[in-house]
């Protein structure tokens, strides 16, 4: 019988990613974690941690990524690494109002509501610094030396937000086509705040070089293109966080050919788990390409 995109399938269950349901102490609310260890001995603690947003898509793929580069060790040194996805119980890909609840921030004042969305953006910061990250550091028997977060889209904006308003123990951030068009491009205007609270970090900025009309979309997708006019706006932020930071901050943007919005997410998952495992412990980037 043939299959349609409609029907349920049996869940895939992978042997090197564990699935967890994690209650929210403040909220009460679940979430799932996909906790993958890539380290030659399990038993021995992990240098880094590399927490991945909408984990149900992105987690498992990030940890073949990750084991991958496992297997070659003996050619190209690797550092054992934690790749945690965050995602949601009950949904196969994206639950889009949690995500949406968890990554917009609050709507900015002075800007009408009915424009868009807002979210919990710093309660969802707080959730990775003060219970996740913990709770990950007992496990792996000591603290990270380093944090990673990697977000795409709305959780793009969310990497970017973390960054400026909480960045706590982080130390890169992989901000992948982030919606900046939410709330009229808000998150733009904010950039000055990178001059402090980006010292010291690592940033990572991508983006699909197809992001943008084509010829054979429908007039209204077009007109959303226009709206929303997302590689201008990414040439804003790469160019304005480029004038803002300091020696001290590491930042590199990379636009991928052939990408969309929905494809650019794998190539750069890449550029995250590379970061992870690179053998230099403060080597900034460079182990990203």
């Amino acid at each position: 019988m043939a299959h349609t995109g409609h029907e349920r399938w049996q869940a895939l269950t992978l042997p090197f990613v564990r699935v967890e349901d994690h209650r929210d102490a403040v909220s009460g609310e679940h979430r799932q974690w996909f906790i993958t260890r890539a380290s030659a001995d399990p038993g021995r603690p992990a240098e880094r941690l590399l927490i991945v947003l909408d984990g149900n898509v992105s987690a498992p793929c990030a940890a073949q990524m990750a084991l991958l580069r496992l297997d070659r060790a003996a050619v190209e040194p690797v550092t054992p690494c934690w790749v945690v996805g965050v995602g949601y119980p009950g949904v196969d890909f994206y639950d889009l109002g949690r995500r949406s609840a968890d990554f917009l921030p609050d709507w900015p004042e002075g800007t009408s509501a009915t424009q868009g969305e807002g979210g919990r953006a710093a309660a969802f910061a707080r959730y990775l610094d003060e219970q996740l990250l913990p709770e990950l550091e007992v496990r792996n028997g000591q603290p990270f030396g380093e944090v990673a977060v990697y977000g795409h889209s709305y959780g793009g904006l969310f990497t970017l937000y973390k960054l400026l308003f909480s960045p706590g123990r982080t130390d890169a951030f992989f901000a992948i086509s982030p919606s900046l068009w939410w709330a009229n491009g808000w998150v733009l205007d904010q950039l000055p705040l990178a001059r402090h609270s980006a010292a010291g970090k690592s940033v990572f900025l991508g983006i699909g070089r197809e992001e943008k009309a084509k010829g054979t979309d429908s007039p209204e997708r077009i007109a959303l293109h226009a709206q929303r006019d997302l590689q201008a706006r990414f040439s804003r932020l790469a160019v304005s966080l480029e004038g803002l930071i300091g020696a001290d901050t590491r930042l590199q943007t990379e636009i991928f050919p052939n990408e969309d919005h929905g494809s650019v997410v794998y190539p750069s998952l890449t550029r995250a788990v590379r970061w992870a495992m690179r053998k230099q412990p403060h080597d900034s980037l460079r182990g990203a390409h």
